[in-house]
């Protein structure tokens, strides 16, 4: 599958997703407005946040599968890591608003009514934002995008966190109104936490950065199959977008015949494609 089709695929879904978590949104948003739930209301903004955040990466990957041009050489790819920060730092301002209101709601009389209503709105947003993060997730893993994982990892959390006001709902209808709040603070934590890893995750791909010394360990046993190569020397790796870039220094006999050269580093080249995930361009310089 090419990155054209790949972009369809993910695209579609990500429509999907928009306009279910759009939906639910408004659902739940207005079952606040019968009910008073807090712990809906904050459910409502996250799925509002979950649209914002699949909104964002569409965004960004529309960018990410743009071929290099002039100006930028080596292509769009980081906009999608660039789009994944933006898709947490508005998860975080969102989710920090909703806190902000509950904890001023613990200190005032706070009741819940028609639990049953708010009850299926929670269900609703629970059970869509499951099915979705499963598919969000699988793509994700398939084509190594850290902007879809940080969008079905905010899908996962979305689940959660309906299951919270749930069951907060459930304690809210044996005269426990408290736990709406509770519920509501809990979600937020849920939210806070996922959206802090991944803006660390795509600001350190933004900073070139690259830690996978298992990675380095395969690249040298690779060259265990290859008798004109002596050694390896330095090995670079770079997050780009759906791949991994890796700039490898090789020692070969100085002695070595150009064509046979040639056959060494194409052979190398092939290897390390075809047996290491995700490494979708390999610069070799060698060393004599």
């Amino acid at each position: 599958m090419g990155e054209n089709d790949s972009y369809i695929l993910i695209k579609k879904l990500l429509v999907i997703s928009i306009f279910i978590s759009l939906t639910v949104a408004v659902i739940e948003v207005i079952s606040y407005l019968y009910t008073g739930s807090f712990s809906v209301l904050a459910d409502g903004i996250d799925s509002i946040g979950n649209f914002l955040v699949s909104l964002t990466v569409l965004i960004g990957l529309s960018y990410a599968f743009k071929p290099p041009d002039l100006r930028f050489n080596f292509g769009y790819y980081k906009f999608e890591s660039l789009f994944a920060l933006f898709a947490s730092i508005i998860n975080v301002i969102m989710i920090s608003l909703v806190s902000y209101f509950a904890i001023l709601r613990v200190y005032e009389h706070h009741t819940v009514s028609n639990i049953y209503l708010s009850f299926i709105a929670a269900s609703i947003s629970a059970i869509t934002a499951f099915v979705i993060a499963f598919y969000k997730l699988a793509l994700a893993k398939k084509f190594g995008l850290l902007s879809l994982k940080a969008d079905a990892i905010n899908s996962i959390k979305d689940s959660l966190g309906s299951i919270v006001a749930i069951f907060g709902l459930t304690l809210t209808g044996f005269n426990y109104a408290i736990f709406d709040l509770i519920a509501a603070l809990v979600i937020s934590g849920l939210v806070f936490y996922a959206s802090i890893i991944i803006m660390k995750e795509s600001s350190l791909v933004l900073l070139d950065a690259c830690h996978n010394p298992a990675l380095h360990e395969k690249i040298k046993t690779l060259t265990k199959n290859i008798s004109l190569i002596k050694s390896i020397g330095e090995i670079k790796l770079r997050k780009v977008g759906i791949g991994i870039i890796a700039e490898i220094t090789i020692e070969v006999d100085g002695e070595i015949k150009v064509q046979q050269l040639k056959e060494a580093l194409r052979l190398f080249e092939d290897l390390i494609k075809t047996n290491i995930k995700g490494i979708t361009k390999v610069n070799l310089s060698i060393k004599y």
